[in-house]
């Protein structure tokens, strides 16, 4: 284990706060546009050049994204502006397993201080080859990962297709054969009937545990927030509550709650719906709807989904 040393990240790589810029001022281009939540759209000029990797640091606070390419990164974030000689996919690897979330200082938005984060003492490998040896293991994975995620998406585009195809088109098995008759909105097969989403679930809204208080954090219960929503099927987080966390300003769901994002840079280009795994707590950034007992949750979260744009113009 000699290999290894500890030193504060300041000593590892610099972070710069990134750059502000309006939807007016973009321009038709290439250049991705990187906010606290990923990738938000695209410009004609960067500000940073690639490999490079961005912190979230207001909104979806302590988010890391690895940029092969040059970039913009906005404002809502922080960018490694010198890494000091190490290799940029082991100081993304690093930052990942930092738990960032937890230095917020900010009050209803979270916020992050590179000042702060500049201190983190971190354990890690100072030589560059031994770092890339690392990093070739740790890319292999990764890449595995995002491919079993394209997987999930193709699921996830196969399932809306059905759902289009049986329950908005109405061509399922037997169609042919049915009966329709004229309701509210429109006709619909008979047997069939028309309610409100708030008819056919109930409301919640999540919560933030204190920050400050070490016995609420890194217990089992994942915390989903707008940065952690990220799939359809949610049964893990980047942060994790203890059961004391979990009861202090928080909201539990059981298995089958369906959650989504209501705040966030996300929303400019995309409304994310997840069904909960397992027992788990959300934040006040996300909402949550549990389906009443003759509501299968798969059928409710796809009924949502397909009136996003609905939605997200409300």
């Amino acid at each position: 284990m000699s290999h290894w040393v500890v030193k504060p990240l300041g000593d590892v790589l610099t972070l710069q706060r990134g750059f502000d810029i309006t939807k007016k001022e973009q321009r038709p281009g290439q250049v991705p546009v990187v906010s606290s939540s990923g990738i938000s759209s695209f410009h004609d000029q960067a500000r940073a050049p690639g490999p490079g990797v961005v912190v979230g640091r207001k909104g979806s606070l302590g988010t890391t994204f690895y940029m092969r390419e040059s970039f913009w990164p906005h404002d809502t974030t922080l960018w490694v502006k010198d890494f000091k000689g190490s290799d940029p996919y082991y100081c993304y690897s690093l930052l990942q397993s930092l738990g960032l979330r937890s230095l917020d200082v900010g009050s209803s938005n979270p916020t992050l201080n590179r000042n702060h984060v500049h201190l983190i003492q971190v354990r890690m490998v100072p030589d560059l080859r031994l770092q890339q040896r690392i990093t070739a293991v740790l890319s292999a994975f990764d890449k595995l990962i995002e491919i079993n995620h394209r997987r999930i998406e193709l699921l996830e585009d196969l399932a809306r297709s059905l759902y289009r195809e049986w329950f908005v088109q109405f061509r399922f098995p037997g169609h042919q054969d049915s009966a329709f008759i004229e309701t509210s909105l429109g006709t619909i097969p008979k047997g069939w009937s028309v309610r409100t989403l708030g008819a056919s679930a109930k409301w919640l809204s999540g919560g933030t545990p204190s920050t400050t208080e070490p016995s609420y954090w890194n217990g089992d219960i994942p915390w989903i927030t707008s940065g952690s929503l990220t799939s359809v099927l949610l049964d893990s987080s980047d942060r994790q509550l203890t059961e004391s966390g979990a009861q202090n300003g928080t909201r539990l769901v059981d298995k089958d709650a369906l959650l989504f994002v209501v705040r966030g840079m996300s929303l400019v280009r995309e409304f994310r719906v997840g069904i909960a795994e397992r027992r788990l707590a959300f934040g006040q950034d996300v909402k949550g709807l549990v389906a009443h007992e003759d509501i299968e949750p798969l059928f409710l979260a796809f009924a949502v989904l397909h009136r996003q744009d609905e939605i997200q113009s409300m």
